[in-house]
């Protein structure tokens, strides 16, 4: 049995060196999934669903990253411009389409709606935390 012992030592911010390539390794020499110590439980990651309606989503909060991004639990954006709690949010595919200091929502990495300010904290511009619901209304082009 490999276990926990193989793993003694990793630091706690390379894991692709010190957790994930001796593991590969062991697992490339024949050793089995089952030798690298007690069974875990995957815990479920369904956040359920945001809600879409005529001109508003209502979201929740999954997770506050530590740059103060808001990640929700929304899997698409469907308009072009949002509010969100009286300020505009510009739908932007990177944070660099956004102005200083300028709130927007993406897409992820992880395939979730985002919430950000460029150069700042979402999380503190708006008092966001995680399972808070959110209001999303969609913006006028005029505004």
């Amino acid at each position: 049995m490999i276990g926990p012992g193989l793993f003694e030592g990793a630091a706690p911010t390379f894991h692709g060196r010190d957790v994930f390539a001796p593991a590969a390794a062991a697992l490339a020499s024949g050793s089995s999934p089952e030798n690298f110590g007690p069974r875990v439980t995957p815990k479920n990651l369904y956040f359920g669903r945001a809600e879409i309606f005529d001109d508003r989503m209502v979201a929740e909060v999954v997770y506050v990253d530590g740059f103060g991004n808001v990640i929700t639990n929304a899997t698409e954006i469907p308009w072009n411009d949002l509010i969100l709690a009286g300020r505009r949010l510009s739908r932007a595919r990177t944070y660099a389409e956004a102005g200083p200091d300028e709130p927007l929502i993406t897409i992820g990495s992880h395939g979730f709606a985002e919430i950000a300010v460029n150069g700042g904290s979402a999380k503190d511009l708006f008092g966001l935390a995680p399972e808070d619901r959110i209001l999303l209304e969609r913006g006028n082009c005029s505004e």
